[in-house]
């Protein structure tokens, strides 16, 4: 637990004294429970009594040459066999992390399925919500994910709700291939429509891998482009820590 606490009291601290811009602080309540370095979130859930940590850095470049920088940490704790609770703390210069911090809890319909289907082989299905602290936003997803072997694909089809009172449709699909026992490559696509007019408010293509120092604790790197809007180019890069029996 001490090297818990010091490696989140580090991360606190890193993203406070960056002088960082934080982007589109509404638009961080979808991915509370995105597996990185996607925005994409996995269908499972955590065991029981297992504590995730994960931490991460990303950049952004408009199409006007302006950079701007985020900071964020995400705790999630498996409450049952069926059910996670998660926290999000992102950091920028003009946005304090706590004030705009997320709360979200995610549920898994995998055990009732299981019952009611038995000796079937399904696709995981959960169901996310997540809101803003700090302000009005909020977002709420259906999760479904298939493993073959070592590839996976999972989506995600939800509504979203910005601070600013517009409202749309939110959507995601990843895939991940395990190369060997260490290394997870991906992609994904992820966006919104906006409810009101129809129009795509903006459409992210991700590369990304994982590569897994143990069973516990991966780093990641992902890059991408919004091919609709800003930013043009953006960068991620960080840490998934499990702790746990």
């Amino acid at each position: 637990m001490k090297k818990v606490l010091a490696a989140v009291s580090l991360l606190f601290w890193a993203g406070c004294a960056s002088a960082i811009t934080f982007v589109e602080p509404g638009l961080y309540t979808t991915d509370l429970f995105a597996e990185r370095p996607y925005l994409t979130e996995k269908a499972m859930v955590l065991d029981q009594g297992k504590f995730e940590v994960q931490g991460g850095y990303a950049a952004f470049l408009t199409r006007s040459n302006t950079m701007t920088q985020s900071v964020r940490i995400h705790l999630n704790y498996g409450v049952t066999k069926d059910m996670t609770l998660g926290i999000c703390f992102p950091f920028g210069g003009d946005v304090p992390g706590v004030n705009n911090s997320q709360l979200g809890i995610k549920y898994s319909f995998n055990p009732l399925l299981s019952t009611m289907f038995p000796n079937k082989d399904l696709m995981d299905v959960s169901f996310s919500y997540s809101c803003a602290l700090g302000s009005m936003g909020y977002s709420v997803k259906l999760i479904m994910g298939k493993d073959w072997g070592n590839f996976r694909l999972y989506g995600n089809l939800g509504y979203l709700k910005h601070e600013t009172s517009k409202t749309g449709i939110i959507y995601g699909l990843a895939t991940n291939f395990l190369v060997g026992r260490k290394l997870d490559l991906g992609c994904e696509v992820m966006g919104t429509i906006e409810r009101d007019t129809g129009a795509v408010a903006n459409v992210n293509v991700t590369a990304g891998m994982k590569y897994w120092i143990s069973d516990y604790v991966a780093i990641d790197l992902g890059v991408g482009t919004c091919l609709t809007s800003d930013p043009m180019l953006f960068a991620t890069t960080g840490f998934s820590w499990i702790i746990g029996q």
